[in-house]
């Protein structure tokens, strides 16, 4: 049928011609345009803005140019640095989509109304008949406009590396999304069922892949909504064989979609709907399914919503793949199964092993325990009954904390981080608040790589040291209480602690002259200050406090910080004596 992808088949054949010799002319009057095409090209090819069903290829950054040689933005003496800059500039201050750009405009040439009614894209030639972008999707012209900003603000940079970075580096697809979701069943888009972009694909051609591609767009363009600033979607297919072959079928190619995400929106719980008896409340339901549900928040309001339940920030971030996965399922038939989130697992690679506790009764094995029959008592025999009722003992101990370390470690650390940040903000109002100190404390902190956001294992609150237990046993001389400790065959006397991770944090007093000058004579009076501290801590604020002679050791909450004071004339006199 003679729809409008049809006509622009037919019309890019029959100006062929009229473009060759267009762009000749443009460049005979403009020689260092071919240079800045070049370099334009480079920089498609590096960034892959040139490959796939909608990619901007080098012949349309050159009816760019000429079109900006004609409206006077490009001129003949410019340099080849100069041309670039000026089609970067016009890509990413010019939005086509909305207002598109026309080579050539009259009363007899179609409205721009007609050409945004077709196309989500809009880049008309001289003839003012023939969009040169219909292939271009939405989602891919965002991109390029990204991109275009981007390579902008790095040549803005004057930086001396601003060269290699727009031209000799290569950047990948997924190396310029925070979240990359591919979908590997591209054939089950071709199944009934899915009419929204069947008609789609019969009004281009049956060209199913490049309509799937587009409406694919629109779908999780208006799903992530605020969530993505950049919705990016290219389809990986094997176009090109030997002749000496059958034609590879499409089903072979893949379906990638890039997330550039909004920090501040993206792992947001709730997406609120319009209200239940709003117009708009059906399209909201038929979009989301199943997902729309009536909720009341605290404003009384009654709205349309969609819950993403999650426990931790490890599950929050997965918001946006269970949206795509969703919209993908409902609105594509596609099966949950094939879509994958190549970011994903990365997640598993900061999230610590759960602690398995070994049962502390250490039997012995072979030769070692035929010694043990005839060792000290306190080693229990293997086949013993104390030793059947000491292993049930601690299994059942083991399985009733096993719930706890699914919770404990459910996350990716960043709960244990907003504990520790808890903690020693707590800490740190007691400090300051501290009256009856020789010098105020003014300021307080932190010093370690978790005050930074860059430790990647926070630490969990310390397991507070309990004494021995004794239990009691069945023995053949009757019932008898067995100490916990000489029960169990140890490796050493006692056992080692439990070990914690300590914070440094870094306190600054006020100025003062009566400090000595003498680095030794300093330390000792900054251990008399860490005495004083641990006293009026323990006194006032009941908090465990240990002075050392370089530094005082607090626990706040199960954390413990480590405690040093910064005294600048100090640093002078290490300084002048190295």
């Amino acid at each position: 049928p003679a729809t409008p992808y049809y006509n622009t088949l037919l019309l890019r054949d029959m100006a062929l011609n009229r473009h060759l010799a267009l762009l000749h002319a443009a460049f005979q009057q403009c020689p260092a345009m071919a240079d800045a095409i070049r370099l334009l090209k480079v920089w498609l090819r590096q960034r892959s803005l040139d490959k796939g069903l909608s990619g901007f290829s080098g012949f349309l950054g050159s009816m760019l140019a000429v079109h900006l040689l004609d409206t006077s933005r490009i001129s003949k003496t410019m340099s080849s640095y100069q041309i670039l800059r000026m089609i970067l500039t016009t890509l990413g201050t010019v939005d086509w989509t909305k207002k598109g750009t026309f080579m050539h405009k009259d009363d007899s040439t179609p409205s721009a109304a007609d050409f945004h009614r077709s196309f989500e894209v809009v880049f008309v030639d001289n003839t003012g008949y023939l969009n040169l972008t219909a292939h271009m999707t939405e989602a891919s012209y965002c991109e390029l406009v990204h991109e275009a900003k981007l390579a902008l603000g790095c040549l803005h940079a004057h930086t001396g590396d601003a060269f290699e970075a727009l031209f000799m580096v290569p950047i990948k697809f997924s190396h310029k999304f925070d979240q990359v979701i591919q979908l590997s069943d591209v054939a089950a888009l071709k199944r009934p069922g899915v009419k929204a972009w069947q008609q789609r694909c019969l009004a281009a051609g049956g060209d199913w892949l490049a309509s799937a591609e587009r409406y694919a767009g629109r779908v999780l363009r208006r799903g992530l909504a605020e969530r993505a600033s950049l919705v990016s979607i290219r389809c990986n297919s094997k176009l090109q064989w030997s002749v000496a072959k059958p034609a590879v079928k499409l089903q072979s190619a893949t379906m990638s979609v890039g997330l550039l995400l909004d920090h501040a929106a993206a792992f947001s719980v709730v997406e609120q709907g319009p209200s239940a008896d709003a117009p708009e409340a059906d399209d909201f339901r038929a979009f989301w399914g199943k997902k729309s549900e009536l909720r009341r928040f605290r404003d009384t309001s009654i709205l349309e919503a969609v819950v993403w339940k999650s426990d931790s920030m490890a599950e929050k971030r997965t918001i946006p793949m269970r949206i795509v996965t969703h919209l993908l399922e409902r609105h594509m038939s596609v099966d949950a199964a094939s879509v994958c989130d190549v970011t994903q697992p990365y997640d598993a690679v900061l999230q610590p092993a759960p602690v398995t506790r070994t049962s502390a009764v250490q039997l012995p094995d072979g030769d070692d325990a035929a010694a043990a029959d005839h060792a000290d008592s306190d080693v229990i025999p293997k086949n013993s009954q104390q030793a059947r009722i000491l292993l049930a003992a601690e299994k059942a101990k083991v399985a009733k904390s096993s719930k706890k370390q699914k919770k404990m470690f459910a996350g990716t650390g960043e709960e244990e981080t907003a504990k520790i940040m808890s903690s020693f903000e707590y800490l740190a109002r007691q400090l300051r608040a501290i009256e009856g100190l020789s010098l105020d404390i003014i300021s307080v902190q932190g010093a370690s790589p978790l005050f930074r956001n860059t430790d990647v294992f926070p630490s969990m609150a310390g397991v507070r040291c309990e004494g021995a237990k004794s239990l009691t046993v069945a023995t053949p001389h009757g019932k008898k209480s067995a100490n916990w400790r000489s029960s169990v065959l140890l490796p050493g006397a006692v056992r080692s602690p439990p070990w914690s991770d300590v914070f440094d944090i870094v306190c600054h007093l006020e100025g003062s002259g009566s400090w000595p000058d003498d680095v030794d004579a300093i330390a000792r009076v900054k251990a008399s200050f860490f005495v004083q501290l641990s006293a009026m801590l323990e006194q006032k604020h009941s908090l465990t406090a240990v002075p050392t002679a370089s530094h005082l050791l607090v626990a706040v909450n199960g954390f413990l910080f480590r405690l040093s004071i910064a005294h600048a004339f100090e640093l002078a006199l290490l300084e002048r004596s190295a």
